[in-house]
């Protein structure tokens, strides 16, 4: 969180986006150089695993950011489409490697991505994360509602809700109730 302290958020999102549409390219861009290689099978997690750190610490700088801060964020993110897929899947990295504050900074990255994709990968996404919550033990009633007040309160273009209505009302979705609930059941 230092590294993006000391820069400016606008350019960290670009560098990161920049790497992140090179690695779904299957390249790795060179922060030095600024050019381009394929990655070797055998950096293909090495990388996927930097990727997410930084992402990781921008969902970190988010949750201390002001309400007019994460607005920007979630503005700057929106010209970057490759790099919404990153956050989706930063969502599960997050619930798998369980970094401070693991659980928020997945919902971080939730409300940041802000539903520009397809709202039924989010679904799956948060779905997975709420049960790795209520597994070790955690309220995600409790952070899906507190990250709903971070997130915007603007409707996406295509899925027709904003980001804080989908989350306050995650556990009254029919996802919730066909695809999570069952599960909790048997827990």
């Amino acid at each position: 969180m230092e590294r993006l302290g000391n820069r400016d958020v606008e350019e960290f999102i670009t560098d990161l986006a920049s790497r992140y549409d090179a690695y779904s390219r299957n390249k790795v861009r060179s922060v030095k150089t600024g050019e381009e290689a394929i990655i070797p099978v055998s950096e293909n997690a090495r990388v996927r695993e930097e990727l997410h750190c930084t992402i990781d610490e921008l969902c970190a700088f988010y949750l201390g950011a002001s309400e007019g801060e994460r607005d920007h964020i979630r503005t700057l993110i929106q010209a970057h489409r490759p790099l919404h897929n990153g956050l989706l899947s930063h969502i599960g990295w997050a619930a798998q490697h369980k970094p401070p504050d693991w659980l928020r900074r997945g919902l971080a990255a939730a409300s940041i991505e802000d539903n520009r994709l397809d709202s039924r990968d989010m679904f799956i996404a948060l779905g997975a994360l709420y049960l790795v919550a209520i597994q070790a033990g955690l309220d995600a009633s409790c952070y899906f509602q507190e990250a709903a007040q971070w997130s915007s309160s603007v409707a996406g273009p295509y899925f027709k809700r904003p980001m804080r209505d989908f989350l306050s009302d995650f556990e009254q979705s029919a996802y919730f109730r066909e695809s999570i609930q069952p599960k909790l059941r048997r827990q």
